[in-house]
């Protein structure tokens, strides 16, 4: 009997226990509040929503909002929910928009007691009359290509330049006075150069033959008088347009043959190239990263060598350097500026490099300045010629 009495007493201690541990808890659920935790809850159910409708195509919601009630057709199947409200909001249809986010919102919120706002740009899109009183929790999110009465649609083209055609020029200079004989120049130019004029306008001393490699350009008679200059359509598609086809992509080398034994000079003047090409970028200077490389190219001259000429340095000279190669049967020289930096007395041909340390020297010792401060960010006389010679004209 005692021990029938004792075991209801462990059992009946037992259920005690329970009950109080299960009215702990219980006190324990209904009495703990927690800011954080709810903030959370809020935060959560927002951001869920945010997610449904940047990411929830409008064909998903067709069974429980009538899209056709929008104006909604096919083409507007994939697009995002946000995205259509969007749209009507930025059109100014704000019936449309409130309307299509409370049949959404509604559905996928129903149940919860959760109140809330919807604002597009701190505008409010619907609202199910929310009480901010006691608590709110706020969430945004960033969407682009929406502005109140600026179309949301629109087209966008992408050009892809298959071929590139331009109309460029290039100018053959000849310098002050370029003699005495016969004269070569060379000229580049684009790989792909189309020519479709060619033009001339220059100071000559006697009438000449023009050849370009090789070919015979015609024959120009000198008329202008008192050191003026005279101008000449080599080819055009009027005038001797098979001349044009002469000149090629890339190194051309061009001539002018006097008829004459006297006279025979280029006092200054220009040819003109007209050309189609598909090379965007050209000109007469290398570029490698900030600096740049000119060169002046020397003229031939089957004769008495006599050149007046100039070169520019459109900036700080950083290095310069000559190249001759010539024959004369008279003693030669070169100057640059008023600088002599070459004197050769021999009448073998020659040819020699004069480097960028010996023409500082020599620029430095007949001028005080050294290259830098005498050539940059200035035009400068250059000239090739041959001295202690006697010729008569006639």
């Amino acid at each position: 009997m005692k021990k029938g009495v004792l075991l209801s007493l462990d059992a009946l201690a037992a259920i005690s226990l329970l009950l109080m541990v299960s009215l702990f808890l219980a006190g324990m659920s209904f009495t703990y509040s927690s800011s954080e935790l709810r903030y959370q809850r809020y935060y959560y159910a927002g951001k869920d929503l945010a997610n449904i409708l940047e990411e929830t195509k409008i064909q998903a919601v067709s069974d429980i909002v009538n899209l056709n009630d929008y104006g909604l057709g096919e083409d507007d199947m994939n697009r995002t929910i946000l995205d259509v409200i969007g749209s009507f909001w930025a059109e100014g249809n704000q019936s449309y928009a409130e309307n299509l986010t409370e049949e959404i919102c509604e559905n996928i919120l129903n149940g919860t007691g959760l109140s809330y706002e919807i604002l597009f740009d701190s505008e409010s899109i619907y609202s199910s009359q929310p009480d901010y009183s006691d608590f709110l929790a706020r969430l945004s999110t960033i969407v682009s290509g929406y502005e109140k009465t600026r179309p949301v649609n629109g087209y966008m083209a992408k050009v892809y330049p298959s071929k590139v055609s331009k109309s460029n020029s290039y100018f053959l200079y000849f310098g002050g006075y370029v003699g005495d004989g016969n004269i070569t120049k060379n000229m580049t130019l684009p790989v792909d150069a189309n020519v479709t004029n060619v033009y001339m306008e220059m100071n000559v001393g006697n009438n000449f033959t023009l050849y370009v490699n090789g070919n015979s350009l015609g024959t120009y008679i000198k008329s202008a008088v008192n050191f003026s200059a005279d101008n000449w359509t080599v080819c055009s598609q009027m005038v001797n347009p098979s001349y044009c086809s002469y000149f090629t992509g890339g190194n051309n080398s061009l001539e002018l043959n006097f008829t004459s034994n006297v006279t025979n000079y280029i006092g200054g003047g220009y040819l003109k190239i007209m050309y189609k090409t598909s090379e965007l970028t050209e000109g007469e200077y290398v570029y490698t990263g900030d600096t740049r490389i000119g060169k002046y190219f020397f003229p031939g001259v089957k004769g008495i060598i006599n050149i007046y000429s100039s070169f520019y340095v459109p900036g700080t000279l950083n290095n310069v350097t000559s190249y001759l190669h010539y024959r004369s049967n008279y003693p030669v020289y070169l100057t640059i500026g008023n600088v002599t930096v070459y004197e050769n007395n021999t009448t073998d041909e020659v040819g020699l490099v004069l480097n960028d340390s010996l023409l500082n020297s020599l620029i430095t010792s007949q001028t005080g300045k050294n290259k830098t401060e005498y050539l940059s960010n200035e035009t400068i006389p250059i000239r090739f010629g041959t001295k202690n010679i006697t010729y008569m004209l006639g």
